[in-house]
């Protein structure tokens, strides 16, 4: 859905990096119609990998339920930087697993966030952050696709004000 809405926007993607185990087939299936490569390195820090990143020349980077720690050299490989999409309130539930731990705990509403990556996990900076309600009634499913119903229109205004640089980054404690 986010990558539709980013083409929608009118924006041109350089490329889709997948995971490779397991992956997205419907995102590269996407990707593929619309004439975006496609790949899924075995190491995305490698130099190789960077390298071929930085020859695409890309305005900004967006990461989304990516299984890689990234590390400067990728972070820095596009001149707006390098953001991410998590499905918790940061500062809490950073990490693996924020909708599951926001139901274990009995939360009532789970945050949607936009931050610039840095070499932590979800620590950087935060460029927008919505809440959601989860009700008594909610389960895993259905708080996920409340997530990923409302995760395009997020991005499309973190990318906006990205673009106009109107972002007011909000440090996390």
């Amino acid at each position: 859905k986010c990558l539709r809405r980013i083409v929608d926007d009118g924006h041109e993607p350089a490329a889709v990096i997948t995971r490779r185990r397991p992956t997205d087939g419907s995102l590269a299936e996407l990707a593929a119609h619309l004439s975006v490569p496609v790949r899924a390195p075995e190491h995305a820090n490698g130099s190789e990998f960077v390298t071929w990143l930085r020859s695409l020349k890309p305005d900004l980077n967006i990461s989304m339920s990516y299984d890689q720690i990234l590390k400067r050299p990728i972070i820095e490989s596009a001149p707006l930087g390098f953001i991410n999409c998590h499905a918790g309130k940061l500062p809490h539930y950073r990490g693996r697993n924020p909708i599951n731990w926001a139901i274990i705990n009995s939360e009532t509403e789970i945050g949607i966030t936009v931050h610039y990556l840095d070499e932590g996990i979800d620590t950087g900076d935060i460029v927008l952050l919505r809440v959601l309600p989860i009700g008594w009634e909610d389960y895993y499913g259905s708080v996920l696709n409340r997530v990923r119903d409302a995760f395009p229109d997020l991005l499309s205004e973190a990318m906006r004000l990205i673009g106009e640089d109107r972002v007011r980054r909000q440090p996390q404690p």
